[in-house]
């Protein structure tokens, strides 16, 4: 067997190679031109992968990058539409997964395969691998990421008396449940399930008070300032190296009212979020992330209700990393596939429960966050499902003064 370590490392397009390199366009044409040879021999899902491979060479012959659509949103008509309508079209509109994304992984397996001349249970796991980096991406975001931006709540911080801004600092402890499919050993059918688990340190300030239309309505286009580092655990038993990759974001959170006796607190937010490089490893294949970039918008709303501060919400994220995987055949050298600019998109909703005593809050967080889509081509797995969401809970204890 033939390590994945040091073709990993010797990926020098991960620092330096430029994007859609005339190589790899030479492999990806090598193998639409023996495109018979990589789809014959009586499987089902050839012909579809044949046509898809053609669209995705022709698109890189003209200069094109593969990436997710961005779904066009309506104005909204209301407040509440102004904070949800976003969120639920784009959930709505985005499918399960870049699946345009998968498919160029799946086409650049299939060029890689044929320039090495290996076998098709070999290009098979090539895209298992795949289906597992397309898994992995957006739950280790979401460890860093969470749900609500300010756990426990819906509202924007605003003023104190005078011109001087609230601020509100905390930690937060997040679990993830997550998985890969059988990538560590050739032919297993033991597919890898473990939680992610992450720590961060999160700050807000109040920018702007917002306006006052009415005695018990405030709030109204008041804005945070939001900041959040730290680190996400990834499990070393299972094939991650270097486990605890930083991380870091920082955005603003817009709001539509603030909580008071009559009205729930509503806002909207953005931040964008960094994660560390990834790195996994084991007998049969290998993958890196060069970083995570993910940009998190969220809306939500909040009352408190008999002393419990009641929030619910909802989330758009989209991922982004620099992407590299190796597979290990029978015989070396093993087969490379790398590619730029991987990206995934992902719906989820929260819901926080909150207890504050003077200027203390503890919360908690109970999620979901969307599956994915399955990358053709790929060795099946009996008990791996891409479709299925998973779920993630939080605890936070938050200083407001």
């Amino acid at each position: 067997m033939v390590s994945t370590r040091g073709a990993l490392e010797g990926c020098a397009w991960l620092s330096s190679a430029p994007q859609g390199d005339a190589a790899q366009r030479e492999v990806d044409q090598g193998a639409l031109e023996r495109g018979a040879v990589l789809h014959s021999g009586g499987h089902g899902a050839a012909p579809a992968a044949g046509r898809s491979a053609g669209r995705g060479a022709a698109a890189r012959r003209r200069g094109l990058r593969l990436r997710c659509g961005r779904p066009r949103v309506a104005r909204p008509a209301t407040l509440a539409g102004a904070a949800f309508g976003p969120l639920v079209l784009l959930g709505l509109a985005a499918p399960p997964a870049a699946s345009a994304q998968e498919s160029a992984l799946a086409l650049r397996c299939a060029a890689a395969s044929a320039e090495a001349g290996v076998p098709d249970e070999v290009r098979a796991f090539c895209n298992l691998v795949a289906q597992g980096i397309e898994a992995i991406q957006p739950r280790i975001g979401l460890a860093a990421a969470g749900g609500n931006p300010i756990a426990g709540t819906a509202s924007t911080l605003g003023m104190r008396l005078g011109r001087s801004p609230r601020v509100s600092v905390g930690g937060r402890i997040t679990a993830v449940r997550a998985g890969l499919p059988p990538i560590r050993v050739a032919g297993s059918a033991e597919d890898l399930d473990f939680f992610i688990p992450a720590i961060a340190a999160d700050a807000s300030l109040g920018l702007f008070q917002g306006f006052s239309p009415a005695i018990t309505v405030g709030g109204v286009l008041s804005l945070d300032l939001l900041a959040s580092a730290g680190f996400v655990f990834l499990p070393d038993g299972k094939g991650f190296e270097d486990g605890a990759p930083f991380h870091w974001g920082a955005g603003l959170r817009l709001g539509i009212l603030r909580e008071s006796f009559t009205v729930p607190g509503l806002s909207v937010s953005a931040t964008y979020r960094r994660v560390g490089d990834v790195r996994f490893d084991s007998p049969a294949s290998g993958f890196r992330l060069d970083g995570i970039r993910n940009l998190s918008i969220r809306g939500a709303i909040g009352k408190r209700v008999y002393g419990i501060g009641l929030t619910a919400g909802a989330g758009y994220d989209h991922y982004s990393s620099d992407v590299a995987f190796a597979v290990a055949p029978p015989q070396p050298p093993p087969l490379v596939v790398r590619m730029d600019g991987f990206d995934n998109d992902r719906f989820m909703l929260f819901a926080n429960a909150a207890f504050t005593v003077l200027v203390i809050t503890g919360s908690l967080e109970l999620g979901w966050q969307q599956g994915g889509d399955v990358v053709q081509g790929a060795l099946p797995a009996p008990d791996f499902d891409p479709e299925d969401g998973a779920f993630f809970a939080s605890l936070a204890l938050r200083l407001t003064i």
